[in-house]
């Protein structure tokens, strides 16, 4: 199925980099000493874009646009723009929903803009995730339940209730939007309404979850497992059991779709990383190892590679070549 999966650069960082996104070209990395860096294709040179002032808990990229927020509340945002006094507490979550900039803080969710706009409480407790839908829709995800948040108006758009809410991702056909929570449960919402399912019997909190690009299937990381639930043509689930997918012998660590491709890449606390076509074949399609706990992934926007780092701050690039279009 593969041609090749292989490692062919590895940075050895200062610090770990749990935070890995691509901007266009560009690899940026957000780690844990509070350095921001970019690396640039296809030179690979890796320079410092910003420092924050502790640890970065959240980065997320856009068309041009880069927001990194940090434990202590501060903030890097690209392009420029002037950012309101710092408030207290971490950043929780952060997103870019076409044009405009999403940033969470305890309750409260804020658009960054010029001029600036008060942030406001959508009523689903302590943020924990937020997510572009379209252009101007945002979910917003926390302790207490999901809403719907228009940026360009900033319209309150609905809200449903559910228990609390650890990760977000949205179906790339822009139906549904699918939640894990921290009791083991995973909930497929219909984009800006209250039609849901629920997907039940994960042993522990679902941390790990993401669409394939063509909104074929919901992959989830269950321990050591891979699951696959196939939806519906409205991108709702109607059927209790997901395809189990085995290729790891300790706990994924992290996951993450290719934007173009039916490949899905996992990795785990041992350092092996897996390259799947769950929709073709039930085992991996390319293998590889790096060293230490895998903390992030991030496939390039084209999808022929995937930047991997890990807890001994190793960052390696690795080259991905479909055989046949997956």
């Amino acid at each position: 199925m593969l041609t090749g999966v292989d490692v062919v650069r590895r940075v050895q960082l200062a610090d770990a980099c749990r935070h890995l996104k691509w901007n266009g070209d560009r690899l940026i990395l957000a780690c844990d000493d509070g350095a921001l860096m970019v690396s640039e294709h296809p030179s690979g040179f890796l320079y410092q874009l910003s420092h924050l002032g502790s640890a970065p808990t959240t980065l997320s990229t856009g068309p041009d646009r880069v927001i990194c927020g940090a434990l202590d509340g501060s903030l890097y945002v690209s392009p420029p723009i002037t950012l309101p006094a710092r408030r207290q507490g971490r950043v929780t979550a952060s997103a870019c929903v076409g044009a405009h900039l999403v940033v969470a803080q305890g309750h409260e969710v804020h658009v960054i803009t010029d001029p600036f706009r008060e942030p406001v409480d959508l009523g689903v407790g302590a943020i924990t995730a937020v997510d572009s839908v379209t252009g101007v829709m945002a979910v917003v995800a926390g302790c207490s339940g999901v809403a719907w948040y228009d940026v360009t108006s900033a319209v309150h758009d609905g809200r449903i209730e559910l228990p609390t809410i650890v990760s977000v991702a949205t179906d790339p056909l822009q139906r549904c939007v699918a939640l894990g929570d921290l009791g083991g449960s995973v909930h497929v919402v219909q984009a800006g309404t209250e039609e849901a399912v629920e997907l039940t019997g994960y042993p522990d909190r679902v941390d790990l979850l993401d669409w394939l690009c063509s909104g074929t299937g919901l992959c989830v990381a269950a321990d050591d497992e891979l699951t696959l639930w196939r939806p519906d043509d409205s991108g709702l689930i109607h059927h209790d059991q997901p395809e189990q997918l085995v290729g790891h012998d300790a706990t994924i660590t992290a996951l993450a779709a290719s934007p173009c491709d039916e490949l899905v890449a996992t990795a785990d606390v041992s350092g092996v990383v897996q390259v799947w076509a769950p929709t073709w074949v039930d085992l991996p399609v390319g293998s590889l190892r790096v060293n230490g706990i895998v903390l992030a992934l991030a496939w390039r926007p084209d999808g022929r590679a995937l930047a991997v780092s890990t807890s001994r701050g190793e960052l390696a690039l690795v080259e991905v070549v479909p055989t046949v279009a997956v």
